[in-house]
């Protein structure tokens, strides 16, 4: 097969690698994006989007179909230790960016909707059931050796790469790249299911130290449920038992076995890469860091820095910047990921605390911040 050349290969078509090559394409930049997969995902992972990442999508075309997929959300109510509603986080209004802050989908959906629009652009190339085995850089670009599931080889060049390959990033770990942080010892158990009556338009923080849980309605009867495990109830990567699933929903459901779409016992993680750029080659979303869910900001986190780089490639490969602005990505995006992945970790460890004493704390600190005007706006206003 004949090599193909492009200004920019994404490897991964997941939803941050087809956001940046909708935004690149938008520019008229040539993308070819790789993924190993046979089809887009079939796993909810990802289960909100935030008004930034709308405003993104709405640069790259994209606007009309992603509202197709998703719940225009009302925020997130957080309960207390005893089991009342604390109060309620909701979009400021006017909205921020046009767009409401927290919005729930299914990442099946919007990963159907990405691909089909980049299959409408004269400019990429979507291979799916195609692995980049080897990367390599020249002085004027990248070339990447790739095999298709039928076993045939062929070689993608590139001006640039962007590696929005996943947490377990083939492309890091070609690069050398190491991360830093940590890994979660607690362990949880995350059941997307279907057939669900919740019907709220916002997610549910429950901060009882017994037992921490969140449950985010989505669309037609979807729902997601996060469970913290106790220990010798499931061990991280271990198939959850049904029994268990079924035990955790009872206080809100009924479920069959057919009705859990996906069920998987996770240790979170709040890890960021130690390097975003390396020569011709770019790290973007969970490739670059992987954080706690509690901010909701994984995915959100990906889709800025697809918006914070794609628009600089752009202008560097049409000749109006020089490659040494390139540098910018990281310094930008690189803080902003810390502190987000601080951010998620420690709403974690307070809003999901086992701690009796802690869980009191925190709630006469709400109580008390809630009876002031600036402290209600600052948590009714997610501020």
């Amino acid at each position: 097969m004949q090599a193909r050349t492009v200004d920019v290969v994404v490897v991964g078509a997941g939803p941050v690698g087809m956001t940046a090559a909708a935004l690149l394409a938008a520019r008229g930049v040539g993308v070819c994006v790789l993924e190993r997969n046979a089809t887009t995902s079939d796993e909810p992972k990802a289960i909100s989007i935030d008004d930034e990442a709308l405003r993104v999508f709405q640069w790259a075309g994209l606007a009309e179909r992603v509202l197709r997929v998703i719940v225009p959300g009302t925020g997130t109510r957080y309960y207390d230790a005893a089991g009342r509603p604390a109060f309620q986080a909701r979009s400021p209004r006017p909205f921020r960016f046009g767009y409401p802050f927290k919005n729930p989908f299914a990442q099946p959906d919007l990963e159907r909707e990405l691909a089909a629009h980049l299959r409408e652009q004269p400019g990429v190339e979507l291979l799916m059931a195609t692995e980049a085995r080897r990367v390599g850089q020249r002085a004027d670009g990248v070339e990447l050796q790739c095999r298709t599931a039928a076993g045939e080889g062929f070689e993608v060049r590139g001006r640039y790469l962007l590696g929005c390959d996943g947490g377990r990033s083939r492309v890091r770990e070609q690069l050398g790249i190491g991360m830093s942080g940590r890994s979660f010892e607690q362990v949880w158990l995350v059941a997307d299911v279907t057939g669900d009556p919740h019907d709220q338009r916002y997610g549910m923080h429950h901060g009882d130290p017994e037992r921490p849980h969140v449950i985010v309605p989505g669309r037609g009867g979807r729902c997601r449920y996060e469970f913290l495990l106790h220990p010798g109830e499931g061990a991280a990567g271990e198939p959850p038992r049904f029994g268990l699933i079924r035990a955790l929903l009872a206080r809100y459901r009924e479920i069959t076995p057919e009705q859990v779409e996906r069920a998987v016992n996770y240790r979170f993680h709040a890890l960021v890469a130690d390097r975003f750029r390396a020569g011709r080659v770019f790290l973007l979303g969970d490739a670059a860091h992987m954080m706690p869910p509690f901010a909701g900001q994984g995915l959100n986190s990906g889709i800025r820095d697809a918006a914070n780089l794609a628009w600089k490639l752009a202008d560097v490969l049409a000749g109006r910047l020089t490659d040494a602005a390139l540098d910018s990505y990281e310094r930008e995006r690189k803080p902003h990921a810390q502190a987000t992945v601080a951010l998620s970790a420690r709403l974690g460890r307070t809003v999901m605390t086992t701690n009796r004493r802690l869980a009191a704390r925190r709630d006469a600190v709400i109580a008390t911040t809630l009876r002031t005007t600036g402290g209600r706006a600052y948590l009714e206003q997610m501020r």
